[in-house]
């Protein structure tokens, strides 16, 4: 006999862990600091109202900068894994599905499910990697398929952010599920960003084998788009897999991605992540940070999110062990307030500047721009 324990029928359960959820709480409260106060006259370090040091405070200690030698150190960018309990006399398995018509692109799996060492006495799975805002089924059912208990459902919050966990990197997340100023959201399972997922081009981060298999047989990325341009030297083939297609498309980070002479390579970029026959894309740099965090702020500005949250979605980097950062003012999308007034719709004249900027000085097509909005935008 199979018992069901939980979750309860009919759960709404979180994907977003308690720190994720303190750290958005105090960046939208404001309680940063401007990269340069913190280098040059740093506040006290025990000041825990600034989330900088309440990082450093509360997990710093867990914090090796080496992944790659180190894939079980504590990861604060990682999802909130949903745990399952039932009591029964035989061996059993986890089965979970969606239960809702889903559109996602390279048919993912519903989620990575993993079976824990516990000593307490029920049988528990963990599943980790779900889609946000998505109806679940599921049950559990005896190894020999003898028995089998009732189904239960669940849904995942509608929250930011949708993380994954890919062993031994860190900052993965989907970009889709942020919701749009002006409604509507960006469409999951189509764009993720993340860390390095190797250490050929830079120290640091090494995705494992158990990381590496989510990235391949969970999320199924189809195109791994490199931004570092030393890694055209140095890999020839996405560490994912010979199946994913390895590309790298050369970026900057910050005002140097805006420069004339480096202008050219936002064409061959927006052109790739608005073909939706590439997703599921993963884009990365070495950090996630700098590079990855240019190109989506303007993504994102582009697709109609509002700038707070642009803004988490560079800033909850920081819950990397590596990189801490904050976002001055309007970040990169501030460069295209040209022209705007006191009651126009701040956000319309930065997105119609950019837009201007990718057509005018990046030889974009206004048809591709059209396209990544009609591929990335869902109701």
């Amino acid at each position: 006999m199979i018992t069901l324990i939980y979750p309860k029928n009919e759960a709404v359960l979180s994907l977003v862990t308690d720190v994720q959820r303190e750290f958005i709480e105090r960046d939208n409260a404001g309680m940063h600091v401007i990269m340069d106060d913190l280098l040059y006259s740093p506040v006290k370090y025990s000041d825990a109202n600034v989330t900088f040091y309440w990082l450093g405070q509360s997990f710093g200690k867990g914090f090796t900068d080496c992944y790659e030698t180190n894939p079980d150190e504590i990861n604060l960018s990682k999802p909130r894994y949903i745990e399952f309990a039932w009591a029964s006399d035989v061996s059993c398995h986890l089965e979970l599905d969606f239960d809702q018509e889903t559109h996602f692109p390279g048919d993912p799996k519903p989620a990575e499910i993993i079976y824990p060492e516990d000593p307490r006495p029920i049988s528990l799975a963990l599943a980790g990697n779900l889609f946000a805002r998505t109806k679940y089924k599921w049950r559990i059912v005896s190894d020999d398929g003898t028995q089998a208990s009732e189904y239960r459902y669940f849904t995942t919050a509608d929250e930011f952010p949708r993380a994954l966990f890919i062993q031994g990197t860190a900052s993965a997340r989907d970009i889709g599920g942020i919701p749009l100023a002006n409604g509507g959201r960006i469409r999951q399972g189509c764009l993720y960003r993340s860390a390095a997922i190797e250490n050929i081009v830079d120290e640091g981060y090494k995705a494992t084998e158990r990381g590496l298999r989510v990235l391949r047989d969970i999320v199924k990325i189809k195109n791994d788009v490199d931004f570092r341009l030393e890694a055209n030297k140095k890999l020839k083939e996405s560490p994912i897999g010979k199946h994913v297609g390895y590309h790298n498309l050369p970026a900057r980070g910050y005002e140097l991605f805006f420069a004339p002479e480096y202008r050219h390579y936002w064409k061959p970029l927006i052109e790739f992540v608005a073909d939706e026959n590439n997703y599921p894309i993963l884009l990365h740099c070495a950090a996630g940070a700098d590079r990855t965090g240019t190109f989506f702020q303007i993504i994102e500005l582009l697709l109609g999110v509002d700038i707070e949250y642009i803004r988490l979605d560079y800033t909850i980097t920081s819950l990397s062990q590596r990189d801490y950062r904050c976002f001055n003012g309007y970040g990169e999308c501030g460069r295209f307030l040209a022209g705007y007034k006191e009651g126009d719709d701040m956000m319309a004249v930065m997105r119609r500047n950019a837009e201007k900027f990718l057509i005018e000085d990046c030889g974009i097509a206004p048809e591709t721009i059209e396209r990544l909005r009609r591929n990335l935008v869902e109701a």
